[in-house]
């Protein structure tokens, strides 16, 4: 009853937050309203954070891995790597028209989000595969 409550709370936020905003002619939609400073945050996060490093960059998960995920991994950082720069390539040209479908956010947030897919994937990679090597020589 308590997850329905609150789903039926966030909902009821986000459409009166873009009722309010369209009625003000205010160009922010809800989605750069979440999006934006939770990205921020986490690259703050990513940059700024010894737990970061230590907790998931140095973890069993990443550096003691067979050889079957050590290559999946690889494919996936890899794709996601394509994919934000692909996100960051569509969203600087035009940072403050809104893009997506329905025209659902701004090119910023497209863009920031693609930084932040960028840097946890790197960041990822790097983990994978400089400290899988260090354990290993």
């Amino acid at each position: 009853m308590k997850k329905a409550l609150f789903v039926f709370v966030i909902f009821v936020t986000t459409v009166s937050l873009e009722i309010f905003f369209r009625s003000k002619q205010i160009p922010i939609t809800t989605i750069d309203l979440l999006v934006t400073p939770v990205s921020i945050l986490l690259l703050i996060f990513f940059f700024k954070s010894k737990h970061f490093y230590h907790a998931y960059l140095r973890s069993e998960f990443l550096t003691q891995c067979a050889k079957r995920r050590l290559i999946a991994l690889v494919f996936i950082f890899t794709g996601f790597i394509i994919l934000s720069g692909f996100m960051i390539y569509k969203g600087l040209p035009e940072l403050f028209i809104l893009q997506g479908v329905r025209k659902a956010f701004h090119g910023y947030t497209l863009a920031l989000l693609g930084l932040v897919i960028l840097t946890f994937s790197s960041l990822s990679y790097y983990g994978l595969l400089v400290n899988r090597n260090k354990k290993h020589s």
